[in-house]
């Protein structure tokens, strides 16, 4: 026994910093949950959660470089530039900074599909650069179809229905199934293609079937509710 103490130490004197190496590199998909939970739940009115979660995001972005997770923390970085809406240059400035960096150092992922949603952070010179990097043949499926469906709600919203519905029409050609947040780039196409008709939702009028799916992914439908008090909230996230 007295033989090999020695090299049972050496052993463990080389094991253990190696495993102080695993443990310092940390889990950045535990990390980021962690974080996000802090700042969706943040008792914090978000001219004030926005600077004070900055820092966090930042060094935590620094941390895991190249990682998903590094750029979720850097969408949510270019998301606050918002807070110096007050002054348009200055915000234009840095998201126009912010963005280069995303799209440098992430030129193909499916989170770029949040960054047509965020066009009022930029000049729109800038955002043209930005649809154009997003627009590429290489991006993902998530991604071209979020182009599409911004280009389609602009052009339907200044009048051009029918270059819209174009739009539209081809997002259920190419995209009909791709996930978008609780539904698909198909519903929401089809949605916009096919309204209800104003006269059928006039006050005392029976409510329209309304389908979707539930938090945890369940189909759901209004009429499964028939004969109870329903309450719909329609809400935005900007």
């Amino acid at each position: 026994m007295r033989s090999i103490a020695p090299w049972l130490f050496a052993v463990v004197v080389l094991v253990l910093p190696l495993m102080g190496d695993v443990r310092a590199a940390g889990d950045p998909a535990k990390e980021l949950a962690a974080l996000e939970n802090d700042f969706e739940t943040t008792p914090l009115a978000w001219t004030e959660s926005y600077p004070a979660f900055r820092p966090k995001y930042e060094a935590f972005a620094k941390k895991y470089p190249g990682t998903e997770q590094a750029l979720t923390a850097k969408l949510r970085l270019l998301e606050f530039t918002g807070a110096i809406r007050d002054d348009n240059d200055a915000m234009h400035a840095a998201a126009g900074t912010c963005v280069d960096g995303i799209l440098g150092e992430f030129p193909h992922s499916e989170q770029l599909e949040k960054l047509p949603a965020m066009w009022y952070l930029f000049d729109q010179p800038k955002f043209a650069a930005v649809m154009k990097a997003l627009a590429d043949p290489a991006q993902p499926d998530r991604v071209k179809a979020a182009v599409l469906l911004h280009d389609a709600s602009a052009l339907m919203d200044n009048k051009r229905a029918d270059e819209g519905a174009a739009k539209l029409k081809e997002i259920l050609a190419k995209y009909k199934d791709v996930p978008y947040r609780y539904a698909t780039y198909g519903d929401v196409a089809d949605a916009k293609l096919n309204p209800h008709d104003p006269a059928t939702l006039a006050v005392g009028n029976a409510a329209p079937e309304i389908a979707g799916k539930t938090m945890d992914g369940k189909p759901i439908k209004l009429s499964d509710f028939k004969g109870r008090v329903v309450v719909i909230d329609f809400f935005g996230d900007w």
